[in-house]
């Protein structure tokens, strides 16, 4: 008896459980952005910062399932581009090694970044080497990157309530009621 019962609930919750978990998604994915750049503001290890990162792309993958990618254009670019941010920091902490101080990227690698971003040229973060090898400041490099993502945080937060009060504003529109047509007398 109690398996005929226990198999629907677990059915129910199958079906139901993604509806649920993506109603909230891209305020979920707001907020773990948020939590991301306030332990990197804060300090975190290597693996403190990958962990986080890892958590931001899981409720990304949530959002990119449900339709609010479709109802908010920006947001989701917003948060691409902050997801983006964080993820080159990543990278960079890939190529570290014990201290990390004086990061020796490939030549290819150091271009991207430094295209990506700029700032980097004019700062104690670049040292080129005569070779293929670059060497970056890899502490400084991280910070900036990451610098950069704070403000497409801010926008996506600011974009998050634009698209909560359009979506409320749809909703709440009345719908209008259709009167109904008078027949007509037959004379």
């Amino acid at each position: 008896m109690k398996r005929l019962f226990t198999l629907p609930v677990i059915i129910l919750l199958i079906i139901c459980l993604p509806i649920i978990s993506r109603a909230e998604s891209a305020k979920d994915v707001v907020k773990a952005l948020m939590k991301l750049d306030a332990k990197f503001q804060t300090g975190l290890t290597r693996q403190d910062f990958s962990n986080g990162l890892a958590d931001v792309k899981y409720e990304v993958k949530l959002f990119q399932l449900s339709e609010e990618v479709k109802k908010c254009p920006e947001l989701t670019e917003s948060i691409k581009k902050a997801l983006n941010h964080y993820e080159w920091a990543n990278e960079v902490l890939r190529e570290c090694t014990g201290a990390c101080i004086r990061l020796s990227v490939d030549k290819s690698l150091a271009q991207e970044l430094l295209k990506l971003y700029p700032e980097a040229y004019n700062s104690p973060i670049y040292h080129v080497d005569y070779g293929n090898m670059y060497f970056l400041m890899a502490s400084p490099l991280i910070s900036l990157i990451c610098s950069k993502a704070s403000p497409e945080i801010e926008n996506a937060m600011k974009l998050l309530t634009k698209c909560s009060q359009e979506t409320n504003e749809t909703n709440k529109e009345p719908n209008k009621k259709q009167t109904p047509k008078k027949k007509k007398k037959d004379s």
